[in-house]
């Protein structure tokens, strides 16, 4: 089988066989469940799909803290097809980290979901992403979302409570899972100033924490963009980077919230974005005899299914779209809020 990992960290899925068997009172004996673990220094969300005969549903978010093991989905042994995605919580400043394949079903990135189907995600108003599918022929299934530095359970709880820390503005130097100097005494700092015992040992408890207090100071940083209008809207955005640009698409914003643009402290003065209106058939909403959308005439790459394009340049030639975008000010400030209406 064949998995694509992340182009920004080259994270590894590993699939596991644990031969205990948990009967689960209740469910016939011909199902079981699978096990999910996070071996990484990243909170993650994670969701699973099924595939059964022609019918496909998917489910999620739940949400694995480091060092720790969740349950996904049910499924009838030899019958269903059961397949995986995850990706690395908003919290964290900087690109998602996603284990993914290459089975695509529908996922909502506005809470929870239970989607049945997995066709015409974005004109149903969900995002597609792709799915690894999993082996799912031993008694008591497990994947194990693992990093390339190979941390077992309490090492991956340690990298954890390091990348938080560096969230929190905190001098950790490099996300390596070890006790060192510069580890331990940031721990003692957090701890001392947040009434933990100063021990510089990740507990459960020091690491909800660390996470709740990330959480905070994410909401106050980035692009955040807001649907202040009755319909969904779709958006992308792009950036300049280096001597060229990158434009990632689409969030779904569904009507009177907000999403995450750029999920980190803004670093230059202009920005750029497009987004449309859709109605619930997943057509162009349309006002006045125009389509509802926000543009301009900064020309980017795009193309209808979920992108992140690092050029600009001769898009009909590289199979894409030619966009245009509006030019956003930010005044060089760390933060923006746009609202579409």
């Amino acid at each position: 089988m064949t998995f694509h990992r992340s182009h920004f960290l080259q994270f590894v899925l590993l699939f596991l066989v644990l031969m205990v068997l948990q009967p689960n009172a209740g469910h016939s004996q011909d199902q079981k469940t699978v096990k999910l673990c996070n071996e990484t220094g990243h909170v993650l969300n994670a969701a699973t799909a099924l595939r059964i005969g022609g019918a496909s549903k998917s489910q999620g978010w739940q949400k694995i803290m480091p060092g720790k093991c969740e349950t996904g989905m049910r499924a009838k042994i030899g019958t269903d097809e059961v397949f995986v995605y995850a990706q690395s919580d908003a919290i964290y400043s900087g690109p998602v980290q996603r284990f993914e394949g290459n089975e695509q079903f529908c996922v909502s990135y506005n809470g929870d979901f239970n989607i049945d189907g997995r066709r015409d995600c974005r004109e149903r108003g969900f995002a597609a992403v792709d799915f690894a599918q999993i082996d799912y022929s031993s008694d008591n299934p497990q994947v194990t979302f693992s990093d390339p530095l190979d941390f077992n359970r309490k090492q991956a709880k340690t990298a954890a409570a390091q990348r938080l820390l560096n969230e929190l503005g905190y001098n950790i130097g490099q996300v390596d899972g070890l006790n060192g100097r510069r580890t331990i005494n940031s721990l003692h700092e957090f701890q001392s100033k947040n009434g933990h015992k100063k021990d510089a040992q990740v507990s459960d408890a020091v690491l909800k924490d660390l996470f709740q207090k990330a959480g905070v100071k994410a909401e106050k940083r980035g692009l955040l963009l807001c649907n202040k209008t009755n319909d969904l809207v779709w958006a992308a955005v792009g950036r300049v980077k280096g001597d060229g640009f990158k434009t990632e698409g689409w969030l779904s914003i569904e009507p009177q919230k907000c999403r995450k643009g750029i999920n980190e402290e803004l670093t230059a003065r202009y920005y750029f974005v497009y987004a449309e209106a859709v109605d619930p058939s997943g057509n162009p909403v349309i006002h006045a005899g125009r389509r509802q959308v926000w543009n301009g005439n900064f020309e980017l790459c795009t193309k209808p299914t979920r992108f992140m394009i690092e050029s600009r340049n001769n898009c009909a030639n590289q199979g894409l779209d030619k966009t245009g975008f509006m030019k956003i000010d930010t005044g060089a400030k760390t933060s923006w809020v746009l609202n579409f209406e």
